[in-house]
């Protein structure tokens, strides 16, 4: 599945595979949605169809796959593991042929997958789901893969770990594009803690690095 925000408007696109994680599946829209207006918040299918999720409800697109190549910021959403595969359809590679050059490209928690069969990840160290990890090396050896970070930032391409890390990363985009206090301000309206950066006090509540995400620069 994808999702793609822009500074001024955010589309999300789903892949149709049975069994998407549906709160995984609302973390952008919901996310975004509170930055007081900053961004617009769509979705679309690279097969125009609904897709089904694993809550026994499907997820009916509201846009055409066509409008990912105005998308600032493309977002590929997860699906059940028991559904990964290694390749891409060739529905969901046509979709990705859209985005435009110079647009970020995320992915919350098993979307890392598709982002490194698509090659969005050569070259550069990503993160996913623990759980999935041994699947990810075994596929592609040739992407650094760091366990310990809830995100990795790389510039144009960033991924981030299981389930609710999608919302860290959210709000590390609207830092990015807006600054502390816009971010902080959607964290308290959407009753969630502050991005990680500030978050560092929490090392000593037991979660370690893991409340840390990773911002690799050239």
């Amino acid at each position: 599945m994808l999702q793609a925000e822009s500074r001024d408007g955010v589309t999300s696109g789903k892949e149709e595979v049975p069994q998407h994680w549906r709160a995984e599946l609302g973390i952008p829209a919901r996310m975004f949605g509170a930055a007081d207006g900053a961004y617009s918040v769509a979705l679309c299918t690279p097969t125009g169809l609904p897709i089904v999720t694993n809550a026994g409800f499907s997820v009916v697109p509201g846009v055409a796959t066509e409008e990912l190549a105005t998308a600032d910021t493309v977002i590929v959403s997860p699906v059940d593991p028991t559904y990964l595969r290694r390749e891409l359809s060739p529905e969901m590679r046509d979709a990705l042929i859209l985005v435009r050059p110079g647009a970020r490209v995320v992915s919350i928690c098993t979307g890392g997958f598709t982002l490194a069969a698509a090659g969005l990840l050569d070259s550069l160290v990503a993160t996913t789901h623990w759980q999935c990890s041994p699947l990810f090396q075994k596929w592609y050896p040739h992407i650094g893969l760091d366990e310990n970070v809830l995100f990795v930032d790389s510039g144009n391409v960033m991924t981030s770990a299981g389930a609710a890390s999608g919302i860290d990363l959210c709000l590390h985009l609207i830092f990015k594009d807006h600054g502390t206090e816009m971010a902080n301000r959607v964290a308290r309206r959407c009753v969630v803690a502050p991005r990680v950066a500030d978050l560092r006090a929490l090392m000593a509540a037991g979660r370690g690095d893991a409340a840390l995400g990773r911002v690799d620069v050239d």
